[in-house]
């Protein structure tokens, strides 16, 4: 069951990037992306560090 879901959920991040990827070939849009991932990967990590 594990090794199922494993392969499932890879699946789906090949997806949701083959999906991306044409945005992201666009340097404006790319940029504004980056911005927004590294901005929730700094406020999920601010929230995990939160006592």
């Amino acid at each position: 069951v594990l090794a199922l879901m494993i392969v499932a959920i890879h699946v789906l991040w090949l997806l949701a990037g083959a999906a991306f990827a044409r945005f992201l070939r666009r340097p404006l849009a790319s940029r504004i992306i980056n911005l927004i991932f590294a901005a929730t990967l700094v406020l999920t990590t601010a929230l995990a560090a939160w006592p």
